[in-house]
């Protein structure tokens, strides 16, 4: 079943690992998306300031998104059901319960959760652009800080929405598009959709169409059933 994307240490050496191949060496292959790096331009910025805050994306609607480091191609980390941008900079304590359980409990507010620079934001930072951002509905503390859209959604819509906000932003492309559960889908729709705006994906225990293929019945139901499930902290 899925695990958080910031569980532990080795999984940032395991994204930086990946992500090196797929921005210095192309290798990180984006899978029936069509997509050709071949094609992408390579421009390394000069220079390129952190940001964090609410970008308006048009139609009245702001989204958060925090970005860091130099390079390219930009790494945008897509979180999964119930988390934003600030899980990508957080660990959890290897002593944690939450490490036992056997689907993601840190969507329903399990877990505790610490900012460390180790975590895989920080350390992607460090090598080249990243960016991580709030999806409408995700914040399980505090006030939501993107502007709220109808739940649920179709989830082109929430690609498109990424894609919007990325340019709104003045990120440029080629990217390198790191999704976590949910965020599978948000990935594989925006790279068939820019194709040539997309240079990798690194998918972290992610949803994608063989899932089924992969996954037993028994594994499926109860994934299912997680994932009808709803509540105000994750709808």
């Amino acid at each position: 079943m899925r695990r958080a994307p910031t569980e532990i240490v080795e999984l940032a050496a395991r994204a930086r690992h990946a992500l090196r191949l797929a921005a210095f060496a192309s290798t990180v292959a984006l899978a029936g998306c069509g997509g050709d790096s071949a094609s992408v331009p390579m421009e390394v910025r000069t220079s390129a300031a952190d940001v964090g805050g609410l970008v308006d994306i048009g139609g009245g609607r702001k989204m958060y998104l925090e970005c860091s480091g130099r390079g390219s191609p930009t790494v945008v980390l897509i979180s999964g059901k119930g988390n934003g941008a600030a899980v990508w900079s957080e660990i959890l304590d290897p002593a944690d319960p939450a490490h036992d359980a056997d689907h993601d409990v840190l969507a329903w507010g399990q877990g505790e959760l610490h900012r460390r620079a180790s975590a895989v934001f920080p350390s992607v930072s460090r090598f080249t652009r990243v960016c991580a951002y709030d999806r409408p509905g995700v914040r399980l503390d505090g006030p939501e800080v993107s502007i709220p859209i109808i739940q649920p959604h179709p989830a082109d819509q929430a690609a498109d929405d990424l894609h919007r906000l990325l340019v709104a932003a003045g990120e440029a492309g080629p990217y390198v598009l790191v999704p976590h559960s949910y965020g599978g889908v948000v990935a594989i729709l925006l790279a068939q959709a820019w194709p040539g705006e997309v240079d990798g994906l690194v998918m972290v225990d992610a949803v994608a169409p063989m899932l089924r293929q992969v996954a037993s019945a028994e594994a499926l139901a109860r994934w299912d059933a997680l994932n009808q499930t709803s509540t105000p902290e994750a709808p």
